[in-house]
C-alpha cells in the first residue's frame, strides 16, 4: 500500500505541512511549534516528523489556553480595565 493511499488522519507520524492543514495553521507557526516544543516533533534524515496522537493533544491544550486568554481579556474589557501601555523610546 503507498503511503498516498493511506489518509492523513489514519498514519502514526505526518509532516509539518499536513499537520498545518489539519490544524488550519500555517506551516511555519506548525514549525516554530516544533521548534519551542510545543508540540513534538523529531528529525528523520532532513524531514521533520510529528507523531500525530502527540500532536492532537497539544493543539488542544494550546487551544484551552487561547480560550482562557481570549476569556481574561473579556473579562478585564468588562470591568474596565484597560491593558497598560508600554513607554518606547524614541
Amino acid at each position: 500500500m503507498k503511503r498516498a493511499d493511506i489518509p492523513v488522519w489514519r498514519r502514526l507520524l505526518i509532516t509539518p505541512d499536513e499537520m498545518a492543514a489539519l490544524a488550519g495553521l500555517t506551516t511555519k507557526t506548525i514549525r516554530d511549534y516544533c521548534n519551542q516544543g510545543k508540540i513534538p516533533c523529531f528529525k528523520i534524515g532532513n524531514a521533520v516528523k510529528i507523531p500525530v496522537k502527540k500532536a492532537e493533544e497539544a493543539l488542544e491544550i494550546l487551544a484551552m489556553n487561547r480560550e482562557g486568554f481570549a476569556e481574561r481579556h473579556r473579562a478585564d474589557e468588562l470591568k474596565g480595565d484597560k491593558p497598560k501601555r508600554r513607554r518606547t523610546a524614541l
